[in-house]
């Protein structure tokens, strides 16, 4: 969905994670590597907080296209 290389997503996640947002686990589907994450109450408020930006940003686009 991301469109982004292996090691390019790995370093956002790794980010991520050391912000306190997500909680990564890594491990094994079968003898596929895998890696599983779980955002945090800190995340959660933090995207939250995003979108609520986003939003707005878009509500003042759509108040001056409407002058």
């Amino acid at each position: 969905m991301l469109e982004l290389t292996r090691g390019n997503l790995n370093r956002h996640l790794a980010v991520l994670e050391e912000a306190g947002l997500i909680v990564l686990e890594k491990g094994y589907d079968g003898r596929r590597p895998k890696t599983w994450g779980v955002i945090t109450g800190e995340g959660r408020a933090a995207l939250s907080a995003e979108l609520a930006a986003l939003q707005e940003l878009i509500r003042r686009h759509g108040d001056r296209t409407h002058r």
